[in-house]
């Protein structure tokens, strides 16, 4: 159809889908001719079912219906997403009571429900396996419908409607993750459908938006941070985001942050990363993880050159005890024990401490937060459990610096990368 309908297939429209796919095309057919020359076997793609469908979706033709209880859950979150996406499209271009603004969030829900919602659920779907009858096979999304596509004619039973189902699969989701091993995109969808619902709340009426919203508030009281492989930090349950201009940001039960440096909604995911070809890896050449330590009539600094994100407070603020330049980095007989720990303390990263007659310090009693830095990385304070992550020896677990700009040495932890590639954020 796209052949034959044209779809503007040159190269003055690169975003075009012919000239996309064509460009697809070329790529795998120069990789496949380079394997073939060297001997090597060249398969990009993933052991996914031909025509997969699940309970109360049928195809046309051969279909393989997915049986694994995982799969089957979440290849119908994924068509439920896309019909609910479908639903919004069609009450957008009814052009029936919504105002500007309103038709602007329709747009906007839609096209991140297609970009940070179907796309990671699609890809999970792609890495999960479809039953044991299928060995080796993963189920992969089958565009399936929970229902007839048809205009919701009235706006306020419509818009609730949408909340009410943002809602649901979002909590869906989010049970699912917390339950089973699914792929960690999952949670990236989830935290993409409560944003799109967050968005639409002020234009539903409060007594109908209050309920639907108390019924996604239930959910434990933890606040986590996950980084996704090559994608953004899952935040669970964060009560407290602010940024450098002083202002209280957005938070939701689940919210992704964005950790490529490429989103245009930042510091939210907007699904840049799967363009832009962001790496979470760490980099072989970073800085080594050692801890040091200064002693000074009992009193011991510590400090670990590797995690330190490169703030610069305390060289800055106390120049007689921390140093920018030399063989030795502190230098604890420069200033009282408390001056120090007052620096100690104001460090972002996490990569100072001190021993103070024999007790370690663990960090500070305090809310649980993340702060947008400007320019530069998110500051996590309070205790945030960062899952699935290693910390160099002597790092706080209290509080620590996330590299935002998606170049750190160090990933996910800020190594001041920023600095040199000059990331910006302006809103922020």
């Amino acid at each position: 159809m796209i052949i034959e309908q044209g779809e503007s297939p040159t190269s003055e429209h690169p975003d075009a889908h012919f000239f996309v796919f064509d460009g697809i095309r070329s790529e795998y057919e120069q990789l496949s001719n380079a394997a073939l020359a060297e001997g090597r076997i060249f398969d990009p793609v993933r052991p996914m079912l031909e025509n997969p469908t699940t309970r109360g979706y049928h195809i046309d033709g051969e279909a393989n219906r997915i049986t694994d209880p995982v799969a089957q859950e979440l290849a119908e979150l994924f068509n439920s997403s896309y019909d609910l996406m479908l639903l919004m499209m069609v009450r957008f271009f009814a052009h029936g009571e919504e105002t500007e603004d309103e038709y602007r969030l329709l747009a906007r829900g839609t096209l991140r429900i297609m970009a940070s919602v179907l796309r990671p659920l699609g890809e999970a779907l792609a890495k999960t396996p479809a039953g044991t009858q299928y060995p080796g096979k993963t189920a992969g999304p089958n565009f399936g419908l929970a229902g007839g596509v048809y205009l919701l004619a009235h706006k306020h039973s419509a818009w609730i409607f949408f909340l009410e189902r943002l809602y649901d699969l979002a909590m869906r989701l989010t049970r699912l993750s917390d339950q089973t091993s699914v792929p960690e995109e999952v949670q990236e969808a989830a935290a993409a459908l409560e944003s799109v619902a967050e968005h639409l709340t002020p234009f539903i009426p409060e007594n109908f938006a209050q309920p639907i919203r108390a019924a996604a508030d239930h959910r434990s009281s933890k606040t986590t941070i996950r980084p996704e492989v090559d994608g953004p930090y899952i935040v669970r349950n964060l009560r407290k985001l602010t940024n450098s201009k002083g202002e209280t940001l957005s938070v939701r039960p689940l919210v992704a942050l964005c950790r490529c440096g490429g989103s245009n909604i930042k510091p939210y995911c907007d699904g840049t990363h799967a363009r832009n070809g962001f790496s979470s890896a760490k980099s072989p050449d970073r800085k080594p993880d050692k801890l040091d330590r200064y002693e000074s009539d009992g009193f011991v600094v510590r400090d670990n050159r590797g995690t330190c994100c490169h703030f610069g407070n305390c060289t800055n603020a106390l120049p007689q005890v921390f140093h920018e330049e030399g063989d030795v980095f502190v230098t604890p007989e420069g200033a009282s024990p408390d001056e120090i720990i007052d620096i100690v303390k104001a460090c972002p990263s996490g990569a100072l401490g001190y021993v103070r007659d024999g007790v370690v310090y663990e960090g500070d009693d305090r809310e649980a937060e993340i702060y947008v830095a400007e320019n530069a990385s998110y500051y996590v304070r309070g205790g945030i459990e960062l899952e699935g992550e290693i910390f160099n020896h002597g790092a706080s677990r209290e509080h620590y610096a996330l590299c935002r700009c998606g170049q750190s040495k160090n990933k996910p932890f800020c190594d001041g990368t920023h600095w040199w590639v000059k990331f910006r954020d302006e809103e922020n």
